[in-house]
């Protein structure tokens, strides 16, 4: 094994060899806290976000998301996964759905709505309902927010506001 990244309290990030499978080994207990079987890794912060498989270049298993320590925080049933700020943004594995969770797994945007983009600064978060097209905004408690959207088209809000557009017109609006 070749380690590839030294991290706090003693635990290694491993790979077997090139382009073969990692794990996370902590060197101080003599054990590893997760085992060599997951591929293009991504530590950070307390997580550690991989897709399982035994090469890094094929593209069987799906992403998940753990902790250090090895508990389990997403399972690996989504095909990608980023961590931005205290979120994590999945893709599901046929790409048709995206939702937000905190670090501890908790889903943040209701079931059946769809995420489109991400939390930024204070500004809500921009979802759409998967059955009626309907777009809507939620506070980063997944609450939906009492913003009335009758338009074909919204963009996520970017410095205090967010584009909107109904029949090929378009404008502004602010949270209020």
């Amino acid at each position: 094994e070749y380690i590839t990244e030294t991290m706090d309290d003693g635990l290694l990030l491993v790979e077997r060899e090139t382009n073969g499978p990692y794990g996370l080994y902590d060197a101080r207990n003599h054990r590893f806290t997760l085992p060599m079987k997951f591929v293009n890794p991504t530590v950070s912060g307390n997580l550690f976000i991989a897709r399982l498989g035994n090469k890094t270049y094929a593209t069987e298993g799906h992403y998940g998301a753990y902790t250090l320590t090895g508990k389990e925080v997403l399972p690996p049933q989504f095909s990608e996964i980023e961590q931005n700020g205290g979120y994590l943004y999945t893709h599901s594995a046929d790409r048709s759905r995206q939702d937000v969770f905190d670090l501890e797994g908790k889903r943040i945007n209701l079931q059946g709505y769809n995420v489109i983009g991400r939390f930024f600064g204070e500004q809500p978060l921009l979802v759409q309902d998967a059955k009626s097209r309907k777009f809507a905004f939620i506070n980063r408690q997944g609450t939906l927010l009492p913003i009335k959207l009758p338009y074909d088209e919204v963009e996520p809000f970017s410095n205090g506001m967010a584009v909107v557009g109904r029949d090929r017109s378009y404008g502004a609006i602010d949270l209020a």
